[in-house]
């Protein structure tokens, strides 16, 4: 790499695949794999625990680094799918670069596949390499 920046965009995108490929993003921040296994946080109070969901969901987009990934299971692709307020929420975590990800297979089971409005589908193949390439997995549910 020559000190006259000569490489320009092709030392960017060396920098970025080396980055990528060892855990961290592009930014040079720790790859955060973040699963969300329900809808709700917490036991008991569903009302309470989807308020405690939504609040999650609105600090994790105002704090930084945010999460690498956000990897939806269970009764979790439900966030994506009916809750209007989480749908606005997720899809301003996509503009932000997080990548929100809903299993195929939970949305298939729960009825829910034609009614995704945030992020995108995925298989548990593509999931279990996002947990295997993060460098920090936070599971909730």
């Amino acid at each position: 790499m020559s000190s006259s920046g000569e490489g320009g965009a092709a030392d960017s995108e060396e920098t970025t695949a080396q980055a990528e490929t060892s855990g961290e993003t592009s930014c040079g921040c720790a790859k955060t794999a973040l699963v969300l296994l329900t809808d709700t946080l917490g036991q008991g109070d569903l009302d309470l625990g989807r308020k405690l969901m939504l609040g999650f969901l609105r600090t994790t987009l105002d704090t930084s680094p945010r999460p690498w990934r956000l990897v939806l299971l269970n009764h979790g692709v439900r966030l994506a799918a009916v809750d209007e307020v989480a749908v606005d929420v997720l899809n301003l975590l996509v503009e932000a670069g997080v990548e929100v990800m809903a299993c195929g297979t939970c949305l298939e089971h729960l009825g829910l596949t034609d009614r995704l409005r945030a992020g995108r589908v995925t298989n548990m193949f593509e999931i279990v390499e996002t947990l295997n390439e993060a460098a920090k997995v936070i599971s909730i549910g």
